[in-house]
């Protein structure tokens, strides 16, 4: 209990003032937020995760299993050349804040199955253009999106893009036990179109190689994502 004076014009009064109850903000939060209304709209195709705050928005897509041509172009020695390879699911963290894209914003790791759980393990895709350190931040390098592009669908087109990219070997690959190129990864794929389901990929860059820290590292990366923590 404390007690105040409150003095408005030639009027004085004691007044008491207590705690009726005690939380913590980010309970209060949570609390404040499940009563406000929602509507998201159409959500772009592979969307399962998603937070914002005035200036940052967070996204996580899902591409499921599939057979893709990639433009390959080894050390950037001559022309590149298509190679037809198998997927598993694979998750991109797209992070935009102000609307913008963020360097070092997009990370992508990969799955046998789809998601069931936070606690699901993930794995490095075996994919050029990702970095070594960092968490696996993916190399924009030239990638190009339409600023006049809605919010969401400019985080789905970095997805769509950096499959149209151009890979090369500028960046260290972790590759699975059973290939060390491309071309072998080709070649499983021309006996088995669905190989990327079942290749022993290395784990994750972090030690907690689960999805729910795969989201939480690019939550606490930026103001106001804390709120959010899974």
């Amino acid at each position: 209990m404390t007690r105040k004076l409150v003095i408005q014009g030639d009027h004085v009064a004691l007044m008491e003032e207590s705690v009726v109850s005690e939380c913590t903000l980010k309970d209060f939060m949570g609390e404040y937020l499940k009563d406000l209304p929602v509507c998201t709209g159409l959500l772009p195709s592979g969307l399962v995760f998603y937070a914002s705050t005035r200036k940052t928005k967070w996204h996580i897509f899902e591409l499921t299993p599939r057979v893709i041509d990639i433009n390959y172009s080894g050390h950037g020695q001559g022309p590149s050349s298509v190679h037809t390879i198998s997927l598993p699911f694979m998750f991109m963290s797209v992070v935009m804040v102000d609307n913008m894209i963020q360097e070092g914003g997009v990370r992508i790791c990969c799955t046998h199955k789809r998601l069931e759980s936070l606690d699901d393990q993930i794995y490095r895709i075996p994919l050029p253009n990702i970095y070594d350190s960092g968490q696996g931040y993916v190399c924009l390098g030239s990638m190009t999106i339409d600023p006049n592009t809605p919010d969401i669908q400019k985080a789905r087109a970095v997805f769509d893009t950096f499959f149209l990219s151009n890979f090369n070997d500028d960046l260290s690959i972790g590759w699975p036990e059973e290939f060390t190129t491309i071309a072998g990864w080709e070649a499983l794929t021309r006996k088995n179109s669905m190989v990327g389901l079942t290749l022993k990929y290395q784990p994750y860059f972090s030690t907690d190689n689960t999805i729910r820290n795969f989201i939480n590292t690019d939550l606490r990366r930026y103001d106001g994502g804390e709120q959010f923590t899974l």
